[in-house]
């Protein structure tokens, strides 16, 4: 047999091995289960009530899994469309499968929403609400500027 056909020869066979160890792998490959996104059944840190513009007291939480098994350095991205921000805006699962962030409201007052996204996952995106109050009015002879720089009425 020829040198070169040899070497074509192993490296397909290389090449179709990878392959084979790929689709019979449990880390992701070709028969992986799909990832499940849920809140945490206990303080997910929905409901809240906030001022707008304001960050949350709670976290919001998510469990990522798998074959119902928490599943770790999983990344989840968080998303509002209240203007709204988190910190951070992505973060990943620990050894638990608990995703966290924390929420900053819009700059808007009444009902905000937000979404923990994980592309592919059942149960994606999961919704959380909460509720933006308005900012409340400086106490008096407070925050305003000294009555010597306010204009004449």
């Amino acid at each position: 047999m020829p040198k070169q056909f040899r070497i074509r020869l192993t490296a397909a066979a290389l090449v179709l091995g990878s392959f084979m160890v790929a689709g019979c792998s449990d880390d992701g490959g070709l028969n992986a289960t799909p990832l499940s996104i849920a809140a945490t059944e206990e303080e997910s840190g929905s409901g809240q009530t906030g001022q707008a513009g304001q960050q949350l007291d709670a976290e919001l939480r998510v469990i990522v899994t798998r074959d119902g098994e928490p599943e770790a350095d999983v990344e989840v991205q968080w998303l509002t469309a209240n203007r709204g921000s988190f910190s951070p805006g992505t973060s990943v699962t620990d050894a638990s499968g608990i995703a966290t962030t924390l929420w900053t409201l819009g700059p808007d007052e009444g009902g905000q929403s937000a979404n923990a996204r994980l592309v592919g996952a059942t149960g994606s995106p999961v919704p959380f609400s909460a509720n933006a109050l308005g900012v409340p009015n400086p106490p008096p002879g407070g925050d305003g500027p000294p009555l010597a720089n306010r204009p004449a009425r």
